[in-house]
């Protein structure tokens, strides 16, 4: 969660970026941020579900 709001400044500079360049007017929706907010917490959420998985599976003896 806290990669995701410098990530969101960064590609607001990035489309700010491009309308200067290409001229052509580019808006940054709150849906489309609030999407991809909540697919990158639902990976996360995934991600750290599966390792705990891993981790309960593990037997101790392996990991020392």
């Amino acid at each position: 969660m806290l990669g995701f709001i410098p990530g969101y400044f960064a590609s607001y500079g990035v489309y700010q970026l491009l309308v200067f360049i290409t001229r052509v007017p580019l808006v940054m929706k709150t849906g489309v941020a609030v999407q991809v907010f909540g697919l990158t917490l639902m990976m996360c959420m995934i991600s750290g579900a599966s390792a705990m998985n891993k981790l309960r599976a593990a037997d101790p003896a392996d990991i020392f």
